[in-house]
């Protein structure tokens, strides 16, 4: 397992996408997968269909209006996007795929629930707290250059 960490959720969006595109070109068959809750789902969701994926199906629910609290699966395939309920009836659902993101939010019962030969947690992180050993500088570069 992998530990990424970014600087924003557009510069992880970004990578995503990148991974997505190279996994695709050796597989039409590729799933991306990114597990995660309410807040981060919804704005990657909008960000993969700004960036030409179709929606398919998208089983997102206000966590204040509905109720649910728990994680949400983000899954890429064949140029379009979905998401969907990770928990149903208190039984968190097994997911699989070519990569599979987890969101450092997220329960840790789900990393069990994940069945891929690349599994990567991931934190977004504002800071620059240069004491945790974090090299956000790549991550920085990007930013730079989407702005210009």
């Amino acid at each position: 397992m992998k530990n990424k960490y970014y600087r924003t959720l557009k510069s992880f969006a970004r990578n995503i996408l990148s991974a997505y595109i190279t996994l695709k070109e050796k597989d039409e068959y590729t799933l991306v997968v990114v597990i995660g809750k309410y807040d981060n789902i919804r704005e990657l969701f909008r960000i993969m269909c700004c960036s030409g994926f179709t929606p398919s199906f998208a089983q997102l629910e206000d966590e204040e209006w509905a109720g649910y609290r728990d994680e949400f699966i983000l899954s890429l395939f064949g140029d379009e996007v979905s998401v969907e309920k990770m928990k149903h009836d208190d039984i968190f659902y097994s997911t699989g795929g070519n990569v599979i993101y987890v969101l450092d939010e997220c329960n840790s019962k789900v990393l069990s629930k994940c069945d891929s030969k690349d599994i990567r947690t991931v934190s977004i992180r504002d800071d620059f707290d240069t004491t945790a050993g974090v090299d956000y500088s790549f991550d920085i570069l990007l930013d730079m250059l989407m702005e210009l």
